[in-house]
């Protein structure tokens, strides 16, 4: 994967997907965008059930998969849209906040010294994969950028990687080497400074050696990205990678 990713003409893909939406017409007469809003316990909010009327109404979808910060759509004919040797995407969409009570409490920590105060993870992400392109890390990451709107609601486009699925956030550790373990158990107060298991740890100081992980570290950090989980990590051709580094606060 490669900077181009940001530069690529992806316009047959963002018709696709609004298209998609077309029928997308909430019988309570919702717009997308009013619908984009958590309950007090980071669950779609009940009033609008977003999730499921994504599956219900927008067709090829295979999967929603839902964060604190964020709706990831799997279309299954996205595949049919090579661009530059790549077939894999998926569709990400950005959560406004919660509704706790009667009053919806917009996110604001969705920051960087480039916007204060913002709302959209998804931008935030797309933000970071710019700049770890800047700096010759994109090898890292899943690539994020901003593809286009749908009813005034930004929608976003990642390159999909092949999930790690581990339910011992420790498994790998455990059985790793002496050389491994020696790294990761000499680099707690790093990786604890981005909420990095163990595991995730150990795979990237395996798959990319020591100096690249203790940048890699470095570089989030300095992003403020954190929540570098086992569940936010897969691979792809190139080794292993992050492909959820939005980070979340709220």
């Amino acid at each position: 994967m490669s900077y181009d990713f940001l530069n690529e003409d992806l316009s047959r893909i963002a018709d696709f997907v609004r298209g998609m939406f077309d029928d997308f017409d909430d019988e309570d007469g919702f717009l997308l965008g009013e619908m984009m809003w958590l309950d007090s316990d980071f669950d779609p909010h009940e009033d609008f059930d977003v999730v499921n009327k994504i599956k219900d109404m927008v067709p090829y979808v295979d999967d929603v998969e839902l964060g604190c910060s964020k709706i990831t759509i799997v279309l299954n004919r996205l595949a049919d849209f090579e661009v530059n040797g790549i077939t894999d995407y998926v569709i990400k969409m950005p959560f406004r906040g919660r509704i706790v009570g009667n009053t919806k409490i917009q996110y604001t920590q969705a920051t960087s010294s480039w916007e204060k105060d913002g709302w959209d993870y998804c931008k935030f992400e797309e933000h970071v994969y710019k700049e770890a392109c800047a700096q010759d890390i994109e090898c890292l990451f899943c690539g994020t950028r901003y593809l286009c709107d749908i009813q005034g609601e930004p929608v976003y486009v990642s390159q999909r990687c092949t999930p790690y699925d581990s339910e011992d956030d420790d498994s790998y550790y455990c059985s790793a080497s002496d050389d491994t373990k020696n790294f990761v158990n000499g680099s707690k107060d790093k990786i604890s400074s981005v909420e990095m298991g163990n595991d995730v740890a150990a795979k990237f100081y395996d798959y990319w050696g020591e100096s690249v992980t203790i940048g890699l570290i470095d570089f989030l950090d300095e992003h403020g990205v954190n929540d570098c989980h086992s569940g936010n990590i897969g691979y792809w051709n190139k080794g292993v990678c992050i492909f959820d580094y939005s980070g979340f606060n709220c």
